[in-house]
């Protein structure tokens, strides 16, 4: 019962571009994403629905040197840098 209140809280933190807020109405970065991807996988409650599109917000935290950010790169940043 516990991991089931844990999932939907989970799902209650992910935010409209794949990634997963640190806490309501905090910020969106890879540690929100790492920290409830890898608590899922420990606790066997990763789903697809949880790891949906978040492949897509780690790639696009990837800057243009090859190495990631905490939070999603702009385009207009990668266009300029390049």
């Amino acid at each position: 019962p516990r991991r089931g209140s844990l999932y939907r809280w989970f799902l209650s933190l992910k935010a409209p571009d794949h990634g997963f807020f640190m806490h309501h109405n905090g910020e969106v970065d890879i540690r929100g994403m790492y920290t409830a991807l890898a608590t899922a996988k420990m606790l066997n409650i990763l789903t697809p629905e949880l790891a949906a599109g978040c492949g897509q917000f780690l790639s696009a935290c990837q800057t243009y040197e090859g190495g990631f950010g905490f939070v999603r790169v702009s385009n207009t940043f990668n266009k300029k840098k390049m």
